[in-house]
């Protein structure tokens, strides 16, 4: 199966998962998908979100634990992945 068709089976699937029992964003451990995809540890799902205008705000983001998608994939053992959403928290806080 070709990557990119996996990623659009995965995005449909959690978004499912994240928005079915959807209540508040800050009592979720999943508020945004760059959280889903870290935690599972997944790398391409993370890199395709990434490429979508204006995803980049949201690495910033913190979970129900205080957790940014990089710190959640990190606590999780996905060090490549953490590394990566890292540098994308680095970069956006240069933009502002």
């Amino acid at each position: 199966m070709e990557a990119s068709v996996l990623v659009l089976k995965i995005f449909y699937k959690s978004l499912n998962i994240c928005f079915s029992n959807y209540t508040d964003l800050e009592e979720s451990n999943w508020p945004t998908l760059l959280h889903f995809g870290a935690e599972m540890g997944l790398s391409l799902f993370c890199d395709e979100l990434i490429k979508v205008p204006g995803m980049d705000k949201f690495c910033h983001v913190t979970n129900s634990l205080d957790e940014t998608p990089g710190q959640l994939a990190r606590n999780r053992g996905f060090l490549k992945l953490a590394e990566k959403l890292d540098m994308l928290t680095v970069t956006q806080r240069d933009k502002r």
